[in-house]
């Protein structure tokens, strides 16, 4: 059928392979528990890595909050973000907007 040349034709390779179990060559099962450990291991590194940041974190934000002065350039990534006081409502000023007088 005009498909084109036969791959076997074109790289002249016609050798079957087969793909038995050789003593040097682990099974698939030993590769499935390999990779089972593996990820295990990794998963667990992961974890440590994640209770590190916080407590790095947790760190850097006692130093941003309680440092007197400007933080060095290279800390600027520790700056705590201002916090937001959307939606929040002044404590001196009624439902219609206006100042209320307390004195």
């Amino acid at each position: 059928m005009g498909l084109g040349p036969c791959p076997s034709r074109v790289f002249g390779y016609t050798r079957n392979f087969h793909f038995g179990t050789s003593s040097s060559c682990p099974s698939y099962s030993e590769l499935q528990n390999q990779v089972t450990a593996l990820k295990s291991q990794l998963d667990e590194q992961n974890k440590r890595n994640e209770e590190r940041d916080k407590r790095l974190d947790a760190i850097m934000n006692f130093f941003s909050q309680n440092y007197q002065g400007q933080l060095p350039p290279e800390l600027t990534m520790f700056n705590p973000a201002p916090v937001s006081d959307q939606g929040s409502v002044p404590t001196n000023t009624t439902s219609s907007g206006h100042e209320e007088n307390h004195m």
